[in-house]
């Protein structure tokens, strides 16, 4: 467990407090944990290490919330990137990253 992750769950309010609460979504920290073990479990799964980074891309800010939070705490490198970006754009990012395969 890193230390960021460590320090994340110490700190981290009963299961049943909010952590994200919008219009259309209510998130716990519980539902923050679960989508940590998931999310880690998968890419645990998929061979993925922790130092390759993970993509993500989506213009809902709810699943980036669980996206970026699950792989982060999960002890891996999240690269977020801009759903308003052209393919060219991406394509170039995804160039530069070095994914270690």
């Amino acid at each position: 467990m890193t230390d960021w992750n460590r320090g994340w769950t110490e700190r981290m309010a009963p299961d049943r407090e909010p952590f994200l609460i919008t219009d259309r979504t209510r998130l716990t920290h519980g539902d923050v944990r679960l989508a940590v073990g998931r999310i880690g479990a998968w890419l645990d799964a998929m061979g993925v290490r922790p130092a390759q980074p993970v993509v993500g891309i989506t213009s809902d800010p709810v699943e980036m919330t669980r996206l970026s939070l699950g792989v982060v705490l999960a002890g891996y490198c999240f690269v977020p990137l801009n759903p308003c970006a052209t393919a060219s754009e991406l394509a170039g990012i995804l160039s530069r990253l070095d994914t270690g395969v």
